[in-house]
């Protein structure tokens, strides 16, 4: 249990990361 909390976080956070990504991509162009 506590190993899939673990990735559904790690997933969320990357999910973040990479939206932040786009988001100061957007900002760049």
């Amino acid at each position: 249990m506590v190993l899939v909390v673990d990735n559904t976080l790690t997933d969320t956070l990357s999910q973040i990361q990479r939206e932040q990504k786009q988001a100061v991509m957007g900002l760049k162009t």
